[in-house]
């Protein structure tokens, strides 16, 4: 079993991770295979090889035919739908989620879920409720960087089929209250009592996750905190949690076994157990809305359970295989989910360690060696699910798991009972559990002030990556212990391994992929320059933190020797707020320094970019040119920093400057604007890029940051026809994910995420 579940589980993943959707006529062959499977045993392996393939390949197609068509791409339209989960409610915003839609009009198969924004609305959508809106949709899309969060590929796997905005409409209203037996209006009402409850709670947002599985109100700091960590599996609604609860309930279903009426009816012990377990497992997964990843837990749990119900004749090792024979039958796309592999990676860890441990030995014993295999065994998981090692997981999973599961967690559940009854007995179970959070998080907090950090290791090489997975079978098989110093030292080795250096006069540019906005990054051998941060709000995306910081960490960099805005307009600058407090005074560059201190609140000033000295690092030159009138009043964008790096190769970063701020350049600098590399001004609007301009500077490459189908229309047709007059070799962020440009002698090398990699879940 164990091995056919392993080939049912590398046909999924190749038809989900491959570089092309086969056509599905191919099928039809699956009858075919499902007889040799019954009439050719030797070849077993290879047929549920390729039923695995051909099932992915079928819920692929079903997948992408109900995602938004291209004719209603960025269309306004009259929906209907239900609220599926609860919404997230921001200061100028409210974010939901809708099922059972019907878009007016539309030819094809509808969406199964629509994700919409609706802006400064007075009115508050619940779960359960029936609304009709007036929309635009737009098909699912997310920007692609070389670190951070996929979440293109996220929304993919969630069946969100479409995105949009609710239009300004007397249109939009409620059609249908939710049902008083829904499970989306219970929990609703759980998350009202929460909020009324738990007001004083410094962790709320955290404590409604725990409870009801919605994790839009934690606040970023305690997400990063624990995603540092390697704990942000703990805190909201998952396999883990669904396990916490049965094996709470396991343990109560054998003492309940004992009363009489029980006794007398038949049941054995291991049975009234399981079906306590079972029960409240379903229960806790009905609080959490059957999100997929507790459907997903919850199947697991059954199927263990119910064959451990068949003492010897199913081990657990085979429990497990058939749990996830079940699971990918059900939801093929789980395999790229990383709560799938988390979870299945926990239930074989407990299987491993249930049969390597003597059966007599101390509870506290057998936790401290599972929660040590836990974190080996990770390892390779948070290699390839997350791009890091968390050096921290083990002393604080630790401390989190017995702290969340025996204290924090039912503390949180027996609150939400009290909240319906008694809301005074409610707020002090809230409490206690929310100054255990806060204890918990100090903890983390001197974690990581003693230095264990997470390693990011996404450029270790592939043969650096096998010899640590080498190094923890020989520490994990019995019979290999002996090289267990062996094994060490090929730890030591991978830990201290550091990428190859940039040389002299060389440095890398790499445009991020921020939407709508501008975000680069340049490195030298030895230092580091940001030049813009892209759109974003301290309170909601911010691209800063989703694009630029994860990249720095992937990189190994710490601090930026310098930060530049280029000027004060939102989609340059919001990113900023996730280094505000952390800059030096000097670091801080910007063309517009005194709106930039107003608009941040700054405590350390901010220098002007247009005075200040060239420099060199590494062999490489850099000077901002200055193109100011004092005399005349300039706007914000023709104040942009315009910034020329000369090394092997010239690049221009002149941000949003327009055409009269170009002639100035022209003017007073004349062939010195010549580069190979330009950041076209203003996103290629159709008030910059003028013909003088293109001609002095004369690029080969010329990079549009923009979003895709953007309202302004960007780049602008006229523009787009100057460049290839020249030549240009044309790159878009909206097209090409993040551009990445490696100046060495004699060459300029150039390459961008989405080309010419592809995936089954990218349609550009």
């Amino acid at each position: 079993m164990p091995l056919y579940a392993l080939a049912i589980l590398f046909g999924t993943l190749v038809a989900f991770y491959g570089n092309q959707l086969q056509d599905s006529f191919w099928s039809a062959y699956l009858p075919l295979l499902l007889l040799l499977l019954r009439f050719c045993p030797a070849y077993r392996f290879v047929c549920l090889l390729a039923v695995g393939f051909l099932w992915a390949n079928v819920a692929l197609h079903d997948q992408l035919v109900q995602r938004l068509i291209d004719d209603y791409d960025n269309r306004g339209v009259f929906l209907v739908g239900t609220v599926a989960d609860l919404p997230r409610v921001e200061s100028d915003r409210v974010s939901l989620q809708l099922d059972k839609v019907n878009i007016d009009t539309y030819p094809a198969a509808m969406p199964r879920r629509v994700s919409l924004n609706w802006y400064q609305s007075n009115q508050l959508p619940m779960a359960g409720e029936r609304w009709q809106f007036l929309v635009r949709l737009r098909q699912p899309r997310g920007q692609l960087n070389p670190a951070g969060f996929d979440y293109e590929a996220w929304q993919f796997v969630q069946g969100i089929d479409a995105t949009g905005y609710v239009l300004d409409s007397k249109l939009n209203q409620r059609l249908a209250p939710a049902s008083p037996v829904s499970i989306g209006g219970l929990r609703q009402r759980l998350a009202a009592n929460i909020e009324r409850d738990c007001q004083a709670c410094r962790h709320s947002g955290l404590i409604k996750a725990l409870a009801v599985g919605f994790r839009g109100d934690i606040d970023p700091a305690s997400r990063q905190l624990l995603q540092s960590t390697g704990t942000a599996h703990l805190l909201a609604i998952s396999g883990l949690h669904i396990a916490m609860v049965a094996f709470l309930l396991f343990g109560a279903g054998r003492y309940i076994w004992r009363l009489w009426v029980v006794y007398s009816i038949g049941i054995n012990r291991r049975e009234m157990a399981s079906l306590c377990a079972l029960g409240g497992a379903i229960t806790y997964a009905a609080m959490a809305g059957f999100s997929l990843p507790t459907l997903r837990a919850l199947i697991m749990l059954a199927v263990v359970l119910i064959a451990q119900q068949l003492h010897n004749k199913i081990n657990l090792l085979q429990s497990i295989s058939l749990a996830l024979v079940v699971v990918l039958i059900f939801d093929p796309l789980a395999v790229g989910s990383a709560s799938f592999w988390l979870s299945f990676g926990a239930l074989l860890t407990i299987a491993y360690v249930q049969f390597r441990l003597p059966r007599r030995m101390s509870g506290w014993r057998q936790l401290l060696i599972l929660q040590f295999y836990f974190t080996l065994l990770f390892a390779p998981l948070g290699v390839f699910i997350f791009g890091q090692i968390n050096v921290s997981a083990l002393p604080a999973n630790l401390v989190a798991i017995p702290l969340l599961s025996l204290l924090i967690l039912p503390l949180v559940l027996t609150a939400c009972l009290l909240s319906t009854v008694w809301s005074a007995g409610a707020s002090l179970a809230f409490s206690l559990a929310d100054r255990l959070l806060g204890y918990l998080f100090d903890y983390f907090d001197i974690l990581l002030a003693a230095g264990l950090r997470s390693r990011i290791v996404d450029d270790y090489p592939a043969l650096l990556l096998l010899l640590a997975l080498c190094a923890i079978l020989l520490l994990l098989l019995p019979r290999l212990r002996a090289l267990g110093v062996v094994a060490l030292a090929m730890m030591v080795v991978v830990l201290c391994w550091q990428p190859a250096r940039l040389k002299s006069g060389e440095f890398e540019l790499l445009v991020l992929d921020v939407g709508m906005g501008s975000s680069l990054l340049l490195r030298t051998r030895h230092h580091s320059l940001v030049y813009d941060f892209g759109p974003g709000r301290n309170d909601r995306f911010n691209a800063a933190r989703r694009a630029l910081l994860p990249v720095m960490q992937r990189l190994g960099i710490a601090e930026a020797d310098l930060m530049v805005v280029s000027h004060v307009d939102q989609d340059h600058s919001g990113g900023l707020h996730s280094f505000i407090g952390s800059y030096r005074p000097t670091q801080l560059l910007s063309g517009t320094p005194r709106e930039l201190h107003a608009r941040f609140a700054l405590q350390h000033r901010v220098r002007s970019c247009h005075d200040y000295p060239d420099w060199r690092w590494d062999g490489v030159s850099f000077s901002f040119l200055d193109a100011t009138d004092d005399s005349v009043k300039q706007t914000t964008n023709d104040r942009s920093c315009i910034l020329l790096v000369s090394g092997h190769h010239r690049v221009l970063l002149p941000g949003d400057i327009e055409a009269l701020q170009e002639s100035r350049l022209v003017e007073s600098f004349g062939e010195a604007l010549r580069a190979d590399v330009l950041l076209a001004p203003h996103h290629g609007s159709g008030t910059s890029s003028s013909q003088p301009f293109i001609d002095r500077v004369r690029p080969s490459e010329v990079v549009f940051t923009l979003s895709r189908k953007n309202r302004w229309g960007f780049p602008d047709e006229a523009v787009i026809s100057r460049y290839r007059a020249i030549d240009a070799r044309l790159h878009r962020s909206d097209e090409d994910g993040a551009i990445r440009f490696y100046s060495k002698a004699g060459a300029l090398r150039v390459t961008s995420l989405r080309r010419p990699p592809r995936r089954s879940w990218r349609r550009w």
